[in-house]
Parts: structure tokens; sequence; C-alpha cells
């Protein structure tokens, strides 16, 4: 499997987007968009400590994201989220991501994210229709 340069498309139409470290990376292939490693881009902020911080850094990443395709959190199919192993932390993350949207996380893992990273998201969603 050849790797193509960020932004570069195949002959199949798929288009690979990268960006910085934890803006996570988007892969799109007929109309559907892969995001992966989607974690808070500011660590550092008084919020990014807990995980229901970072859970709303993430959730307001993934909002721009979808935002620059056109698309808003009707159009997810799938997210897989992965937290740090601690006390209390999937309770905090679904008091974070519910207040946001009423979708389930398709997955939640439980395990190492990172250095500082608590709460880190991939998934799917749908794009618009071409015009």
């Amino acid at each position: 499997m050849a790797v193509r340069p960020a932004g570069s498309a195949d002959q199949e139409g798929s288009l690979t987007q990268r960006a910085a470290y934890g803006a996570g990376h988007i892969q799109i292939h007929n109309g559907i968009a892969y995001f992966s490693a989607l974690h808070a881009p500011d660590l550092a902020s008084a919020d990014a400590h807990t995980v229901g911080g970072q859970t709303r850094q993430v959730v307001r990443l993934l909002e721009a994201k979808l935002q620059q395709h056109g698309c808003s959190k009707e159009q997810l199919l799938t997210v897989t989220v992965t937290l740090k192993d601690m006390p209390g932390a999937e309770q905090a993350f679904g008091e974070s991501w519910g207040s946001w949207t009423d979708m389930p996380a398709t997955h939640i893992l439980v395990g190492a994210c990172g250095k500082d990273v608590l709460v880190a998201i991939s998934g799917a969603f749908c794009l618009p229709p071409a015009k």
C-alpha cells in the first residue's frame, strides 16, 4: 500500500487530510469521512485536567471538523471513545458527551491514551451529497 501525501487523492477518490497533533486525521472514501485520534488540543488549559473538560474540548474540535465538511452531529455514524483508566472516567465522559448529543458512543474503551490525554475519539460521519 502506497502512502499518499496529506491532501492527495487516489484513483478511487479517497482523500487523506492530516492535521496537527490532537486535531485528528481524516480519511475520506466513498462519501464517508473517517476520523481518528481527536483529543483535547489544549492540554495546558485549566479544564484539560478532567475527563469532562477534555471531552468538551474534543466535542468543540469534532464540531469544527464536521462544519468544515458541511456536516453536523446528526451525520455521525459511529464513535469510538478511549478513556484513561481512572475512577469516574466513564460517568464524566457520559455527562459531557450527553450534554452535546443524545447519540451513544458506539464503543468505549478504557486504557492508555497517551501522556496527559484522558479522552480520545475516533469515528465516521456521512458527507453531504456532492453538488
